[in-house]
């Protein structure tokens, strides 16, 4: 069974996570506004919506890892790795909004924004995997 400290260390991840996510679609909502006064038109909405589940994606990871690991018998350091992952994963979707939203103000080609964008999703990718590899193998 799944201890409080335990839970508590799965829950901060999940909430770090979506705070990062939702400060970098603000970066993203803003740089669309300000696209949209300054030049009167609109960027391609199906490139914002891309770019908004980029910085999304490391809630998606922290909500696999709140599902997985619910049943899981864990030490007593999943609090130090709750919040360990949780601020990988802020500062990775706060870094990956500023990344888009650069890529939108600038209109610079959409591949080379999802190549920058890549690098902190592989560093949030790579805490989550071995978040796996310490506990679950």
């Amino acid at each position: 069974m799944v201890e409080n400290s335990d839970l508590l260390g799965l829950y901060i991840v999940f909430i770090l996570a979506a705070l990062g996510s939702l400060f970098a679609i603000m970066t993203l909502n803003n740089a669309i506004r300000q696209v949209e006064m300054n030049e009167n038109s609109k960027p391609a909405s199906s490139l914002n919506i891309i770019y908004m589940g980029i910085c999304a994606t490391s809630v998606l990871y922290s909500f696999l890892l709140l599902l997985l690991s619910s049943d899981k018998e864990f030490n007593k350091d999943m609090l130090y790795w709750g919040v360990c992952l949780g601020v990988v994963f802020f500062f990775s979707s706060i870094v990956k909004g500023k990344i888009c939203a650069d890529g939108i103000k600038n209109s610079r080609d959409t591949t080379k924004v999802l190549i920058y964008a890549v690098f902190p999703e592989f560093v949030a990718l790579l805490a989550f995997v071995s978040f796996f590899m310490y506990y679950l193998m």
